[in-house]
């Protein structure tokens, strides 16, 4: 070994600093053995060592004290900053672009024990709702569970420390596996898996630390290959040694068997849209391919192609056209980048939806827009210039026990601001369950510090209620004085109003859909089950 390193030096012009250097053995070697090496290496012998390059040389039984440091390292972080001084947006930063990277490089090497992740998490939690002293515990109102889900979904986008380990754990893993050449590659296939691969390899008799780590990942790479192939297609890769269809890191198999909707990363729109056998079995679906098939031209940009297919058909068929397009260009997105693949006849199925979606709010608005004669108001207006209208609607599942509540606030130009839905549980009667929407959207108003609002709700005994002065010691009556008082605290040059159901979809829509999720929401972007409404009623 000393000869070794020697003709290193020479070799490298480097020089190795035996005073930095240390020798650690185990209690098999004898202690005559031991000092032979200290004295010819001219190295210090230790018990132990702690880190080396910020990870720990040895893993011993305790695995929760030998990753502690990490808890110590975020806590010190946590502690040097004043929570009082951080807004939650400054909390939300310093959470995703500090303390959770700390372990990053850890979490690459090593399965972090789970009693540790749920300290770690913990932490965060409650720095995120802003304590950082011992002293100062604060109440945690969500769980980290609920933080780490989307934003779209409800929560904050907050990693999931588990979930995030057998992830880098797994790029190590696919790394063996697409990159066999490599030195840490042969050194594991040589010791664990030398007439094997990785897939089906075994963790072994007393495996290392980091072997039984990267192993433990081994269900993400399979959920990888059948994430991006077809399961009959998978079921192969997965029984077989070597994967040969792997190239540049990615997998580039397209398989359409039993019609999934499968797409290329790097295919071009010409070819997504007018040539993709998926895709031509859609417009053969919807009746539109023989005309697009005698006007394309795949030497031209695809927005050129668009307009001479759309010139050569009618009124209806242009609708079809650009519903089916949109629903093949989303069919793409959702394999890229979130590899959900469904049967192609569901893109038709969905663009037929839309279509019919569309056509039905423009039957309405028309609809009512010729019954101006009418006295009552069966389209929704836009407030007045300043204003702010909040609708409000409630339903009632009676198959899940639930009060659905939802809010939608908009401009005085019809835009869309914010929408929430929630839930109460157990079921109300009508009168109580429409209260509580109303208390519910006045106590989010306020917080949003909104003025100048126009309420709208569809259920006239509670806007008369609350507009008369009437003594009611019911729980309903005591909900209406908790919105009198939220209102009569707050807002100024406000109202609550009265409108028909038909005028109220947006929040009735939304009411519908909340008792199905599983937490209260707030919608930054328009939500799906109201988005034709939204743009109808814009018109």
């Amino acid at each position: 070994m000393k000869n070794i390193l020697t003709i290193y030096e020479a070799a490298s012009g480097q020089s190795i600093n035996l005073q930095k250097s240390e020798l650690f053995c185990s209690r098999n070697i004898p202690d005559s053995v031991q000092n032979s090496i200290v004295n010819i290496l001219g190295v210090q012998q230790v018990l132990g060592t702690d880190k080396y390059l910020g990870l720990p040389s040895m893993i011993g039984r305790s695995r929760k004290s030998t990753f502690s440091f990490i808890k110590d390292r975020i806590w010190k972080k946590i502690n040097s900053w004043s929570s009082k001084c951080l807004s939650q947006a400054g909390r939300e930063v310093l959470i995703k672009s500090v303390l959770q990277t700390i372990h990053s490089y850890i979490m690459s090497i090593f399965l972090i024990p789970s009693s540790v992740i749920d300290d770690i998490e913990k932490m965060l939690n409650s720095f995120w709702w802003g304590h950082n002293r011992a002293q100062s515990k604060g109440i945690r109102w969500m769980s980290w569970e609920r933080l780490s889900v989307h934003k779209q979904d409800g929560g904050m986008g907050f990693k999931s420390l588990g979930a995030f380990n057998h992830a880098m754990l797994g790029k190590q893993a696919w790394n063996l596996i697409t990159k066999p050449d490599t030195l840490v590659a042969k050194l594991f296939k040589a010791k664990y898996f030398p007439h094997s691969d990785f897939l089906e390899s075994s963790i072994g008799h007393n495996p290392s630390y980091v072997w039984r780590s990267i192993w433990s990942s081994k269900f993400v790479v399979k959920g990888l290959i059948r994430g991006l192939v077809n399961d009959d297609i998978a079921d192969k890769i997965l029984h077989t040694p070597l994967l040969e269809s792997v190239q540049n890191d990615k997998i580039t198999w397209q398989h359409e068997k039993n019609g999934l909707y499968t797409v290329k990363s790097d295919e071009d729109n010409n070819h997504l849209f007018f040539s993709c056998q998926n895709s031509i079995n859609c417009w053969q679906q919807v009746g539109l391919w023989s005309s697009i098939m005698q006007h394309r031209n795949l030497t031209i940009s695809v927005k050129e192609n668009v307009f001479n297919i759309m010139l050569q058909l009618n009124e209806d068929n242009r609708a079809v056209l650009v519903c089916v397009m949109w629903s093949i260009w989303k069919q793409r997105n959702d394999v890229i980048w979130q590899n959900e693949r469904v049967h192609r006849t569901v893109v038709c199925e969905r663009a037929n939806s839309l279509l019919t979606g569309w056509r039905n709010a423009r039957e309405v608005r028309d609809r009512y827009n010729n019954q101006q004669h009418s006295p009552q108001r069966f389209e929704w207006t836009r407030p007045d210039a300043g204003t702010w209208k909040c609708n409000v609607g409630a339903s009632f599942s009676r198959s899940r026990n639930k009060v659905g509540i939802g809010v939608c606030i908009r401009d005085d130009q019809g835009q869309f601001v914010l929408a929430k839905t929630e839930w109460y549980s157990p079921i109300l009667d009508v009168d109580t369950g429409e209260a509580l929407g109303l208390l519910s959207a006045l106590k989010w108003v306020k917080d949003l510090h909104l003025n100048s609002v126009l309420f709208e709700l569809d259920s006239k005994r509670v806007v008369d209620k609350f507009n008369n002065n009437m003594i009611d010691e019911s729980v309903f009556g005591d909900i209406i004085k908790d919105c009198k008082h939220v209102f009569n605290s707050y807002f100024t040059n406000s109202h609550v109003e009265f409108i028909r159901r038909q005028v109220n979809g947006v929040a009735h829509n939304l009411a519908k859909v909340a008792p199905s999720l599983a937490n209260f929401r707030i919608h930054t972007d328009i939500p799906t089950c109201i988005q034709d409404l939204i743009i109808n009623e814009m018109l």
